[in-house]
């Protein structure tokens, strides 16, 4: 690598990517802290018909890679279905559209504690070391589901699995994990669980990663499939590798693999059409309790 590389490299890394990050983080705090509660006020007399779903996982979940014009996916999902909710999608009630992720995280990190009490309640004869890497690894489940300040969702969207491979997550290591997710997400209350296919984030072209990329996603589709059938809750969500496939949609920046904004582009449709029905059915008991009201009068 030459001087000019090596250079070019350090100013992307340690200047232009925590700017990028630090502009797409106080956009997502401002959008949600700001923005939406003011929205939630000026509409109080219709709380009780607002729903919430929240896409949670790594980076792909909070948009990080999107131009910062855009705001990330959850912004992206905002604004079509203000735009084209109704009409193309048929969903008739209002929608709050949160985020919750961290890049770079892993299905392991988003693992819930065992006994639902928190990070606090694990056995104090555990040793210290073992104690805080299981507190690690459920801190972004607690926060988020537990300790979250936006009560209990809707509607979860699982964007998770696409970092395991960088991490040394087996394919069925990732499909257990995400067993536990959404079997702690549907015990807590939440209605609906998508779980989207991992997309394929590594930096070259390698036919072991590629065949380890594969069965990941069988495995997730596999169990997916029948537990939609079944009509547990959980629900097919967006399949990332169609994103992928079409060319030019990762970039590398700070030393991560990303969505580009056109992938984010791509993907705000494709989770659209995955809440659809997800969505309609949440809406459905509060359209049915608003025809009787309307009836009564």
């Amino acid at each position: 690598m030459s001087y000019l590389d090596e250079l070019v490299t350090r100013v992307y890394t340690g200047i232009l990517y925590p700017f990028y990050l630090f502009c797409m983080l106080a956009i997502h705090y401002v959008n949600e802290h700001v923005v939406i509660p003011l929205w939630m006020r000026m509409n109080a007399q219709r709380l009780p018909l607002i729903n919430t779903c929240v896409l949670v996982g790594d980076g792909i979940s909070m948009g990080i890679g999107d131009h910062i014009s855009r705001g990330g996916l959850a912004s992206r999902v905002r604004v079509m279905l203000r735009e084209q909710g109704k009409q193309d999608f048929k969903i008739m009630l209002p929608w709050r559209i949160l985020s919750r992720g961290k890049v770079g995280a892993t299905t392991k990190d988003w693992l819930p504690v065992p006994d639902r009490q928190g990070a606090e309640s694990v056995s104090e004869s555990q040793p210290s070391t073992q104690r805080q890497q299981q507190q690690q690894q459920s801190n972004l489940f607690t926060d988020t589901f537990v300790k979250g300040d936006f009560g209990r969702p809707d509607v979860v969207v699982l964007f998770l699995g696409s970092e395991d491979m960088a991490n040394n997550i087996s394919p069925k290591q990732t499909l257990e994990n995400l067993k536990a997710i959404t079997s702690q997400l549907l015990a807590l209350g939440v209605k609906k669980v998508l779980v989207a296919t991992c997309a394929y984030m590594a930096d070259r072209v390698d036919d072991q990663l590629e065949r380890e990329h594969a069965e990941r996603n069988r495995l997730i589709t596999q169990w997916v499939e029948k537990e939609t059938g079944n009509r547990t809750g959980i629900f097919e969500g967006p399949d990332l590798m169609k994103v992928v496939n079409q060319g030019e949609m990762l970039i590398e920046f700070g030393g991560s693999i990303m969505f580009t904004d056109a992938a984010f582009r791509q993907l705000t449709p494709l989770l659209m059409d995955a809440l659809r029905n997800p969505m309609k059915q949440v809406e459905w008991p509060k359209l049915v309790n608003l025809s009787h009201a309307a009836g009564m009068l």
